[in-house]
């Protein structure tokens, strides 16, 4: 089973999550928030998780440093909200989305 690690810094990853990834392929090892400890946050720099799914919003550039002094792997980091991003990962693609979720079509729309 896969694990996940969720930067959750817009507030949706627990509805998106459920209406748009296949639930029972993976386990979320935590959900990290601007509120989150930095006990919490040292989670970045370990290797028990294998997807880090970063929802954000306008701050790309932030979380691009975050990932950079963490030494995150490109092939580590999805941005859940940004398709591009899932294209650059097939295999995660197959493994964490839910192909029939009913909000998983909202994950290809471009927001204007």
């Amino acid at each position: 089973m896969l694990k996940v690690l969720v930067l959750d810094y817009v507030g949706n990853s627990v509805q998106w999550l459920q209406d748009c990834t296949l639930r029972d392929k993976y386990e979320i090892v935590k959900t990290l928030t601007p509120d989150s400890e930095k006990s919490d946050v040292a989670l970045l720099m370990t290797d028990i998780w294998d997807y880090l799914l970063v929802f954000e919003n306008g701050m790309r550039n932030v979380f691009e440093k975050i990932v950079e002094m963490a030494k995150i792997s490109t092939e580590q980091y999805i941005y859940a909200l940004d398709w591009n991003s899932w294209a650059e990962h097939p295999a995660a693609i197959y493994s964490l989305l839910n192909p029939n979720g009913g909000g998983a079509v909202r994950v290809y729309s471009f927001e204007f």
